[in-house]
């Protein structure tokens, strides 16, 4: 042992000492006072207790001012033990100053002993080592400020392990007093206010008994009330911002069983799959053409725990968000900012979580790459992992976004990486999009062609929906699909599909490039629907109608005219704010309003896919046309300064 853990060593003692020869002090001082009120209190004379209680307040006054402002620095005396005997002896207007200014004393004390003393007391350190964990999740100057508040309105914990704490962070004296000003104050009045009921409930019950069962209701409800104000603090400061790692338990019950339900229609192969080195957390970009593509991704690791980012809608329903939330799962409002997801991302980085996100922020239909969501490259650069690309081969036609039911399948799992953490440091933003972009371009239905199955005959039920217009006759929503052929009802004509998913050399992709191709040759378009809107209804966890209206459609974008809750309301979105209308097959589409989903149901569902495609193309143009303003604006500006230097 050092000199000065020799000397900080005494100085506990010379303290523990101290209040010890206070405790002793008070008991010889009161303990004649506390007889006669037993006295008093025996023979039924309350009133006179009460008085004789009050009259003989100032013998204690130094000694509880003295023993409050000690416990800091000792630390094991709950704030509560000196606090309830005050607000039993003092009126409020001496008794909340006294224990309020005496805390702030010992909080001082404590700061000083710790800046300038360098002071280390192994008592408190252990107190404050699951604080510190929760702590680092949020930014240093925050998450104490928070952490203090937070465990100062917990009950029964020591005001001196908070202020040790707080004094052992990297926050000015001013930061420092003013959260324990802030912090102490609860548990001040609440325990003020139970000695004080003790005081005035003196003699009102005859039984004894049925005085300390009230004074102890009395002392839980007070509890109570600091845990809920602590649960505030906790999920202001602390939820929004925490991010754990996926609940092991929950995890390795979830992936198994998926497992086994989908070892009934996918044979899945993961021999393309390049193991990360354990213990290093990885960024996984991945193609999002099948709704299973969660479940694959979370295959080619396993059994390693994944973080996916995936659409808010589902958070929505409890039991849902509950098992999202377990699983690791991180919430983003789909096409719209969304602040708590790069919050989160920055959480899971901090906790070495592994984490996978679909740049494209939707569903492929035709088994095609779509651009890529908000900067992409920024994201990649701020979370400074290995970046690792994902993709399946087979998976699309496991349950393609257009198709009806299940279909059996082979399924290879590919996950490479592209890009190391040390090469991310030094390699430019243009490169890494390109190189991203470059990993993330795909055609699923051509690389369907190459993989090895078995000669199973093709399932395109459902291919009507996307493919909805006959490329003979050009009737539209006239086509239905059986086994493996798509005919038209107007003039016959009828495509069969190989087991390669091929039609005459084309695929799905091919098929569905010459579609949009024909949709990019409309011009002044006008459609109109009606719709009937519905919002996800939190309190009932039910989705609920909200109102109706009529939806138009044309190459400025879209208007919804109606009702909503009683209100004639109007919404409109354009391409240029829009990156994509979001839809489902054969049901509606959808968009945020604010920070609400809002899902339209058209008086025709079969418009949905049509009125996405078209706004794909709305929105590519818009794309382009923005482009070419800035090259403009940019060629004029360097036009500009020529002409000043000549």
């Amino acid at each position: 042992m050092t000199t000065k853990q020799k000397i900080f060593r005494a100085l506990e003692i010379a303290l523990l000492a101290l209040v010890a020869v206070c405790i002793i002090f008070i008991y010889i001082a009161v303990s004649g006072t506390v007889a006669e009120i037993l006295r008093l209190e025996e023979t039924g004379r309350f009133e006179e207790a009460k008085e004789y209680l009050r009259a003989n307040r100032a013998v204690s006054i130094p000694f509880l001012f003295l023993l409050q402002m000690l416990s800091l620095p000792l630390a094991f005396i709950p704030p509560e033990i000196v606090m309830i005997p005050a607000g039993v002896i003092l009126p409020i207007y001496i008794a909340i100053p006294l224990m309020y200014f005496a805390s702030l004393v010992g909080a001082s004390l404590v700061f000083l002993l710790v800046r300038q003393l360098h002071w280390r007391s192994v008592m408190l350190e252990r107190r404050v080592t699951r604080v510190e964990r929760a702590e680092s999740r949020m930014k240093e100057k925050h998450a104490t400020m928070a952490a203090m508040c937070l465990l100062f309105v917990m009950p029964l914990i020591p005001f001196g392990a908070i202020a040790y704490y707080g004094a052992n962070k990297n926050i000015s004296y001013r930061r420092f007093i003013l959260t324990c000003m802030m912090g102490m104050l609860p548990t001040a009045l609440c325990s003020y206010l139970l000695g004080s009921y003790i005081y005035h409930f003196l003699g009102v019950f005859s039984s004894r008994f049925t005085m300390i069962a009230i004074f102890l209701l009395i002392a839980f409800v007070l509890a109570i009330v600091c845990l809920l104000l602590g649960g505030w603090i906790k999920h202001e400061f602390y939820d929004e911002h925490a991010m754990e790692r996926p609940n092991p338990f929950l995890y390795h019950l979830v992936v198994p069983f998926v497992t086994l339900f989908a070892s009934l229609y996918v044979r899945i192969s993961r021999k393309s799959c390049e193991a990360p080195p354990k213990g290093r957390p990885v960024l996984i970009l991945g193609s999002h053409t099948c709704f299973f593509d969660f479940y694959f991704a979370a295959k080619a690791m396993y059994p390693r725990r994944l973080t996916f980012v995936v659409n808010r809608f589902y958070f929505e329903a409890h039991i849902v968000r509950w098992l999202m939330a377990h699983l690791g799962c991180i919430p983003k409002r789909l096409f719209h900012p969304d602040l708590e997801t790069a919050k989160k991302l920055m959480a899971a980085k901090r906790e070495g979580c592994s984490v996978v996100l679909f740049p494209e922020g939707r569903l492929s239909a035709a088994g095609t790459s779509f651009p890529m969501v908000g900067d992409t490259v920024s994201l990649v650069r701020h979370m400074g992992m290995d970046v690792y690309e994902y993709h399946t081969v087979g998976g699309y036609f496991c349950k393609p976004k257009w198709g009806i039911g299940l279909r059996k399948t082979p399924v290879d799992i590919h996950l490479h990486k592209i890009i190391s953490a040390e090469e991310l440091a030094v390699m430019s933003d243009e490169v890494l999009g390109a190189k991203i972009e470059a990993a993330l371009s795909y055609d699923e239905c051509r690389r369907y062609i190459s993989l090895r199955k078995p000669d199973r005959r093709a399932n395109v039920e459902g291919l009507e929906r996307l493919l909805f217009r006959c490329p003979m006759c050009g009737a539209e929503f006239a086509g239905e699909t059986k086994k493996n052929r798509l005919r038209c009802t107007v003039c016959g004509h009828e495509r069969v599909f190989d087991s390669s998913y091929l039609s005459d050399g084309k695929t799905i992709s091919d098929l569905h490039a010459e579609q949009m191709e024909y949709l990019g040759t409309l011009k002044d378009y006008h459609f109109k629907q009606k719709v009937s809107v519905h919002c996800f209804d939190k309190r009932r966890g039910v989705m609920t109608e909200r109102g109706s209206g009529v939806c138009r459609f044309d190459e400025s974008g879209i208007v919804y005219e109606g009702t909503e809750d009683g209100k004639e309301v109007r919404y409109e979105k354009t391409p240029a704010e829009l990156q994509a209308l979001i839809y489902t097959e054969g049901k509606h589409f959808q968009f945020y309003v604010g920070k609400e989903l809002h899902f339209f149901y058209p008086e025709d569902r079969t418009v949905c896919a049509k009125w996405s495609m078209l706004w794909d193309i709305l929105r590519e143009r818009s794309v382009r046309a923005a482009k070419l303003h800035a090259d403009l604006e940019k060629l004029e500006q360097q036009i500009a300064k020529s002409e000043e230097t000549v």
